[in-house]
């Protein structure tokens, strides 16, 4: 951590910044203390942990190791501050709480830590453009999908295979060999990235890992999704998902749960009208108009 924060703080002093923007990067906003420059961090919940104490669990866990671990990070992060004449921190968040401005990209209901008093959040914005394909001609109902390999996957590529589904899916580092195999008449495995806002306009239904960005793309289209988490961050989303019934999750290990999920899926309405609430709600966000909005905030804090 030592060497890191150094290697950050000459980068600060070469380029001499009057604000940073923090995304995701806690030795960076670690190594920015007691330097003269203005600290705004942005990014989801997950990655804009509130400052309290003790640690947020996102999950079960041994809370004798927790506070161990805890106080060990605690103790580098203060051995840093003491190298460069810094005082020490109280808590092993406390550097998220002093800075000028958080800016979280969510929606309180997707907060990986749950809604906070106070905060502002700005909403989520999709990446704009992508490819722009057509959809398989069949009568059945359009299913999209943007996911990474997991166990369960060839089973779920020959269910959609098998039924008259048409079918959608962008698979991130699938081979043309496995694409080969799979696609079908009904179900069409593009090589690159689609246009999230065109495909959630278009689509009935989701399969999606649990990633930030493509649910929120789906949520503002009142499109329901199957969530197929991989990661810590993707699982708690997925909950927050169901929890709201704007969706259902399965486990990526789980052939037959993901086949009795998405069937479940397509099967029910609550989880469309769930979608279509959230839509309904944020009927006047404007993604485009928010982003300028967010520049003018770091830029009004840099002039100040």
């Amino acid at each position: 951590m030592a060497a890191l924060t150094s290697a950050w703080r000459e980068l600060f002093d070469l380029i001499r910044p009057e604000l940073v923007v923090f995304d995701h990067s806690p030795t960076a906003l670690l190594a920015a203390r007691g330097l003269p420059l203005r600290r705004v961090v942005i990014g989801t919940g997950f990655s804009c942990p509130p400052d309290v104490e003790p640690l947020p669990r996102l999950q079960p866990g041994d809370e004798d190791a927790i506070r161990r671990n805890t106080s060990g990070v605690l103790a580098s992060m203060n051995y840093c501050l003491a190298c460069w004449n810094q005082p020490p921190m109280d808590r092993v968040l406390q550097f998220y709480g002093d800075v000028e401005d958080t800016i979280l990209a969510t929606f309180p209901k997707l907060d990986h830590y749950g809604r906070r008093i106070d905060a502002n959040y700005w909403g989520a914005w999709t990446q704009i453009g992508g490819h722009v394909t057509e959809w398989p001609l069949t009568e059945g109902p359009r299913v999209f999908g943007y996911l990474k390999w997991f166990k369960a996957l060839p089973n779920l590529l020959e269910e959609l295979s098998r039924r008259n589904i048409s079918s959608l899916l962008f698979i991130d580092g699938l081979t043309n060999e496995f694409r080969r195999k799979y696609a079908s008449t009904t179900l069409r495995l593009e090589n690159q990235p689609l246009d999230m806002r065109q495909v959630a306009q278009q689509c009935d239904v989701a399969l999606l890992n649990g990633t930030h960005g493509s649910a929120v793309a789906m949520l503002l289209a009142g499109k329901p999704a199957l969530h197929i988490p991989l990661f810590l961050e993707q699982s708690i989303l997925a909950r927050s998902v169901v929890r709201i019934s704007e969706g259902l999750s399965a486990s990526p290990e789980d052939p037959q749960m993901v086949q009795r999920q998405f069937n479940r899926l397509l099967a029910s309405d609550d989880y469309r009208e769930g979608a279509s609430l959230f839509t309904a709600k944020y009927a006047d966000f404007d993604p485009i108009l928010q982003l300028q909005k967010l520049v003018d905030r770091v830029e009004s804090l840099a002039a100040n």
